[in-house]
């Protein structure tokens, strides 16, 4: 089995002091000898490429996380269609609901994949409202098997 550590070029590198690199892996893939992979994708905000986010907007922060998930799934060749597994942390459960939900749920149609949804104090950004963590399987026999469970 081979583990790579990946950073996306297009997404915003978090700076922390006494490190020259981010302190964690955006993703992290571990190919079994089958060829098949397993994708994590650490938590993710809401965040543009040059760090900023749409303070106070939860419906904005879904959609560029996602956006952000998606640019992670592109780097290793891979598609939303691949994902198999999210859990969703937000600081305010009935603003996801009022303004979150529906964005994810427009953006999950395609692809639905099984979901967490949790409520906690807060997030390492403070600005943030949500923070998504991703799974998803690569591999020769998943799209077979998407179709055969989802018709």
């Amino acid at each position: 089995m081979k583990i790579e550590h990946i950073w996306p070029a297009t997404l915003h590198t978090p700076k922390v002091p006494g490190y020259d690199h981010p302190p964690y892996a955006q993703i992290v893939v571990t190919t079994r000898d089958s060829g098949e992979r397993s994708v994590h994708i650490a938590g993710t905000f809401g965040n543009y490429a040059d760090g900023s986010i749409d303070v106070g907007d939860m419906a904005a922060q879904v959609r560029q996380a996602h956006e952000n998930i998606r640019l992670c799934l592109e780097e290793i060749g891979g598609s939303v269609e691949n994902l198999v597994r999210v859990k969703i942390y937000v600081t305010d459960m009935e603003l996801y609901l009022s303004e979150g939900n529906a964005v994810e749920m427009e953006l999950a149609k395609h692809a639905p994949a099984t979901s967490t949804l949790v409520q906690i104090v807060r997030l390492a950004n403070p600005d943030a409202l949500v923070e998504i963590e991703a799974y998803a399987e690569l591999g020769v026999g998943n799209q077979l098997l998407r179709e055969m469970h989802m018709g």
